[in-house]
């Protein structure tokens, strides 16, 4: 996750830290980061920050990268712990907690998913990608009501967007609302002619009808 280096120094400090290194080291170490990221030496990215890390070892910009640097380098626990320090730091960021719910999605860890998405949509309710994973959440544990419920309610500020109206359409499916769930994925190829999922879908509620 790149933070741009005017919005860096800001966060971190203009000169020197009351830490003892310099700004300059700090952005240093962050540069180097980002370049080892970009050239795919993700624990070598990690390692950069290490300056920066004992600088602020709570800091939230520090321990997000750091969750970030560690889900890249598909060490999921470690990440989780740095996007929990990165929340401790910040506790109202949303950032953070997308981050989480990204590595617990990775996981597989669909329960955590949902109480961490609970938590991001009761403290801001129309967030766009806290309420998509909670609905795929939701779905995945075949919570497909609940799921509804919330798919429904960002439709109504997102009445064409493609990803609602794919779990839309998928959850009719998975109630067997067939006929709501081929006109859902009907939208989705008038927005989309060559959406690969609608066809799918429609593919499998024409098997349903014979």
């Amino acid at each position: 996750m790149r933070v741009p280096a005017i919005l860096l120094t800001v966060l971190l400090g203009v000169t020197t830290s009351v830490f003892g290194i310099s700004q300059a080291e700090v952005t240093k170490a962050f540069t180097s980061s980002y370049q080892l990221e970009y050239n795919g030496y993700y624990l070598d990215a990690i390692k950069a920050l290490e300056p920066a890390l004992k600088n602020d070892p709570k800091g939230y910009v520090v321990n997000l990268r750091k969750g970030y640097l560690h889900y890249l380098s598909q060490q999921f626990n470690e990440s989780i712990d740095y996007y929990n320090k990165a929340i401790a730091a910040s506790p109202m960021a949303v950032d953070a907690k997308l981050g989480k719910i990204m590595v617990l999605l990775a996981q597989g860890n669909y329960k955590g998913v949902e109480s961490e998405g609970s938590l991001l949509v009761k403290m801001d309710n129309f967030n766009y990608l806290g309420n998509l994973r909670l609905a795929f959440a939701l779905r995945m544990q075949k919570k497909f009501d609940f799921a509804e419920k919330v798919v429904a309610k960002m439709l109504k500020y997102y009445p064409v967007d493609l990803s609602y109206l794919a779990e839309f359409g998928i959850l009719k499916y998975a109630n067997g609302d067939y006929a709501a769930s081929k006109k859902v994925f009907n939208e989705i190829l008038t927005l989309d002619p060559s959406n690969a999922l609608a066809y799918e879908y429609i593919a499998l509620i024409e098997k349903q009808k014979k």
